[in-house]
């Protein structure tokens, strides 16, 4: 029996954006944007989402016709509350051999990008107190949910960090809320360095311009987004071997 995974992440005209996918997929041994390729025994394709998920006909009759059974999409989003996961979830839910796999969410190898990126600016500048805000997209009309979800991953992060003696607080808040700047001046006010981290795939206008821009005047340290980072390559390894291994036994 042979299956198949279809990577599917929504792109970007930033060649930044597609520079760091290309160099995480080259490092992981997995196919790049519009290729196919032999993986742990399974066919393995990545996609951009473009035009909505009725593009990813080709890529599934493709995997199909090689003789696949089940076919998984791996959603590469850093939340499941994302309208594009939505949007993978319902195009799966209509063609039986296709199986939905969960973006990264908080997934521990998540957790673990984010405390190293804490621990990354916390040692370059010398540090001595300090609060995180995750920075985060939101979700629109789903806003309960997304406090809900960043507010989870936030905890995780903490647990992860709680040995640290310099860390009074991990937080979150959407950059299109003004809880944004609201947390970052408490944490001026109480003499605490507010480290940024950004729940952000790649860099783009929102890491360079829209986080700057609210926080603007107000002193703070920007972590680096997901991508490029080697983890990222982990989790999608893992999401894709342990889809085609467990279902080769099938």
């Amino acid at each position: 029996m042979v299956n198949g995974v279809v990577i599917v992440t929504h792109g970007s005209a930033e060649k930044t954006w597609e520079d760091g996918l290309g160099q995480v997929l080259e490092k992981a041994g997995l196919p790049g944007p519009g290729e196919v390729t032999l993986f742990q025994g399974g066919y393995v394709a990545t996609t951009y989402l473009k035009d909505g998920a009725p593009n990813l006909d080709p890529w599934v009759e493709l995997l199909l016709a090689r003789g696949c059974t089940k076919i998984k999409l791996i959603p590469l989003f850093v939340s499941s509350l994302s309208s594009h996961v939505a949007e993978l979830a319902e195009y799966a839910r209509n063609r039986q051999e296709l199986v939905m796999g969960r973006a990264l969410d908080d997934h521990p190898l998540i957790v673990q990008l984010l405390s190293q990126e804490y621990s990354r600016l916390v040692q370059e500048n010398q540090l001595t107190e300090t609060a995180v805000i995750l920075a985060g997209h939101g979700a629109r009309g789903r806003e309960r949910e997304w406090q809900r979800w960043a507010g989870a991953l936030a905890e995780q992060v903490f647990l992860s960090l709680n040995m640290r003696p310099e860390l009074r607080r991990v937080t979150y808040a959407s950059v299109y809320s003004p809880d944004l700047r609201t947390k970052a001046e408490v944490f001026w006010r109480e003499g605490w360095s507010s480290l940024v981290l950004p729940l952000f795939l790649s860099a783009g206008i929102f890491t360079t311009k829209v986080i700057p821009d609210k926080l603007k005047g107000l002193p703070f340290y920007l972590g680096a987004p997901y991508l490029p980072n080697p983890l990222i390559g982990r989790w999608l390894v893992e999401q894709v071997t342990g889809f085609l291994l467990d279902h080769s036994r099938r």
